[in-house]
């Protein structure tokens, strides 16, 4: 049901083209309590507004080459020249089952909540008060459960901390998350499990015994060839690679698991993923980068895993699908593109944004997963049912952006709209969740 609801939303704007008077109109609004549970999609979703956590609160740039700019060229891979103009969030969703993980985006404003001190406090201070304050986020003691990466502050003199979750100093598989701290605001945006779903087990077999266990496997589908030393320096592989990381099995429960890479050429890149108790291989699949197209997976802010078109380019993963009988390569016209306007006044004021992208064909953006997911269901209907290539039956790209902040205060947005050129959807702020979803 919400899933008709998207498409039909979806269906609607695109279909503004060639219906009558094409104007702009608000999303359904659902009316919600923004501290009780309500039903989505699958299992339950709370809403959390964060400026009524009572709680007293103790005392660099990126570039993407991939951006589309109002009434410029966006560049993009191999040969792409279209122009195209472009015209919340105080979310935590969640499944009902025990500890499943949880797509989460929570939005703070500093004026209405209780300031921690007056003291300056650092970025990785800031995010363990957060994490202290946010109970939803099953991270009680944050100094032992996650690991902080990378900190950097934009030219908008914006925060961002980006980390992942451990479970007894070992990460836990696809738990990551991006921490924004402003002037005005905090924003939390990424995956958490109960650690309840954890399953603690005798370790019986060896980081060894798992390489020997991966490269049997793999060589009865693959030769596994010795790297000459030239080759081994320009991969920086000596051996095959691993480290412990709690996974998911089948059964949704997190087992202590060896992540092993393997080599076994110079072209392929195998990842295996072999259970430290039971010596079983969980899972495994050849991560070889291939430029061009290709495909994703990642959550959906349902919590459904999907799969979806994506583009490779020179080790970055581009939420573009190319898959479709209107692509022309010549120009790169044609595509489903999803972009990322990251919350960011900046979409308003320049009509700019970025193609969303991610470090390997696992996704961590459940907004993206869910937007071309989506959007391409309403491209299969128009071209299956209506025998429509396309919203205008020209070939037309299909475009939408996803994480649209409200223009007037840049604080989370109840609404999407259709501009006539792409679908903007917000993430919600008390009347909506987040549109991507549905």
């Amino acid at each position: 049901m919400k899933r008709l609801l998207f498409f039909s939303l979806l269906l609607a704007c695109f279909a503004t083209v060639y219906g009558q008077a094409g104007k702009n109109k608000q999303a359904t609004r659902i009316p919600v309590d923004s501290v009780v549970r309500h039903s989505y999609g699958k299992g339950s979703a709370q809403v959390i507004d964060g400026s009524q956590n009572v709680q007293t609160r103790s005392g660099g740039q990126s570039t993407n080459p991939f951006a589309m700019n109002g009434g410029q060229q966006r560049q993009l891979p191999a040969r792409i020249n279209a122009a195209h103009n472009l015209a919340g969030n105080a979310h935590l969703t969640s499944s009902n089952k025990r500890g499943e993980p949880q797509s989460v985006f929570i939005e703070r404003k500093r004026d209405q909540v209780q300031l921690r001190s007056a003291i300056v406090r650092s970025p990785q201070e800031t995010a363990y008060a957060f994490f202290k304050e946010t109970p939803q986020l099953n991270i009680p003691k944050p100094e032992l459960q996650i690991r902080i990466d990378s900190i950097e502050t934009d030219n908008l003199n914006m925060t961002h901390v980006k980390g992942m979750q451990l479970y007894r100093n070992i990460p836990v598989w696809g738990m990551y998350f991006t921490f924004h701290i402003s002037s005005e605001n905090e924003r939390f945006l990424g995956y958490t499990v109960d650690t309840t779903l954890i399953q603690p087990k005798e370790v019986r077999f060896k980081a060894a015994d798992a390489v020997s266990i991966a490269e049997r496997d793999l060589s009865q589908t693959t030769a596994i060839q010795p790297l000459a030393e030239f080759m081994k320096k320009t991969l920086n592989y000596e051996h095959p690679a691993v480290e412990e990381i709690y996974y998911p099995t089948q059964s949704d429960v997190y087992t202590l698991c060896y992540k092993v890479l393997i080599r076994p050429n110079v072209r392929d890149r195998w990842i295996y993923y072999v259970d430290a108790n039971s010596g079983e291989v969980v899972d495994k699949f050849n991560n070889t980068p291939s430029d061009g197209p290709n495909t994703g997976s990642g959550k959906d802010l349902n919590g459904v895993t999907r799969t979806v078109n994506t583009y490779l380019d020179k080790g970055t993963h581009y939420m573009v699908n190319t898959t479709k009988p209107m692509y022309k390569a010549a120009d790169f016209s044609g595509i489903i593109g999803v972009f990322d306007a990251k919350n960011e006044m900046k979409f308003h004021e320049t009509g700019s944004a970025n193609l969303a992208t991610n470090n390997s064909a696992t996704w961590s953006s459940p907004q993206a997963i869910s937007a071309m997911y989506h959007c391409t269901l309403v491209y299969d209907y128009l071209q299956n049912t209506l025998k429509r290539n396309s919203f205008d039956g020209k070939g037309t790209s299909m475009q939408a952006i996803i994480n649209v902040c409200d223009p007037n205060n840049g604080g989370g947005y109840d609404n999407a709209f259709w501009n006539g050129a792409i679908v903007a959807l917000g993430n919600g702020a008390v009347n909506c969740k987040p549109l991507a979803g549905a």
